[in-house]
């Protein structure tokens, strides 16, 4: 389940990752070598720090479309013991007669994990939606 939720989200990440670090002026990695940086140091120390907003909306968009990937999940996931819960979801919905309250219930546990993860990388998300709306 793990190795087809990366090879597809690694392409969304590759391309998204790689527009943003092209943007990073270049003049910014040349004043980093003119100071003395290896080609690590100027990636971790100049680059890495850059792109911490595009880690995280690669990080909050590749997580909500696993999470979310019911086709994949119903593929790969016969057994009913290694059922995920949105799965779950989908077969309290689809019978007949569904129990509102329990199916509420589960998308409380459904939503719970996406606003934690939302929470965590909100600051990073912003920060990128600001940086580059103000010249000077």
């Amino acid at each position: 389940m793990i190795l087809p939720q990366i090879a597809g989200n690694l392409c969304f990440a590759i391309i998204v990752l790689m527009g943003f670090i092209e943007s990073v002026p270049m003049e910014l990695e040349e004043s980093a070598y003119m100071d003395g940086c290896y080609v690590f140091q100027v990636y971790f120390h100049i680059i890495m720090p850059a792109a911490k907003s595009s880690f995280a909306t690669v990080a909050i968009f590749s997580f909500l479309w696993s999470y979310n990937d019911l086709f994949t999940q119903n593929f790969f996931l016969r057994v009913p013991k290694e059922k995920t819960i949105t799965l779950l979801l989908n077969e309290i919905s689809s019978q007949a007669g569904v129990d509102y309250g329990l199916m509420a219930a589960s998308v409380v546990l459904i939503v719970v994990p996406v606003l934690a993860v939302y929470i965590l990388l909100q600051k990073h998300i912003i920060k990128g939606l600001t940086a580059g709306a103000i010249k000077g």
